[in-house]
């Protein structure tokens, strides 16, 4: 848990802080990984990146988030922001682990 916040924080690396959301989602919990996700769409530097979070985000809310332009800026992409900021502030806290 900790260690992976920590290497979140620590890294610049936008790749490598991607990977890092996914295995946070997974161990820490879907508002955990979706948090960092949202980090990534707002601090990452190149489109690329942009879309893995929205999708990966997509994924562990199991819906896309439309409108979402990882080309476009903060202003275009406002809403379809917002709705992924709803979705992590609602997503459970914690993995439900007597899942299978």
């Amino acid at each position: 848990g900790p260690v992976l916040l920590e290497a979140f924080e620590r890294t610049e690396d936008a790749d490598l802080r991607l990977t890092i959301a996914g295995h946070a989602a997974g161990s820490l919990g879907p508002r955990r990984g979706g948090e960092l996700f949202l980090r990534v769409i707002r601090e990452a530097e190149f489109p690329y990146v942009r879309s893995e979070a929205a999708r990966a985000l997509g994924e562990l809310a199991g819906r896309p988030f439309e409108g979402y332009d990882p080309e476009g800026d903060a202003v275009a992409n406002r809403e379809a922001i917002r709705a992924m900021e709803r979705w992590v502030s609602a997503a459970e806290q914690e993995v439900d682990r007597a899942q299978p």
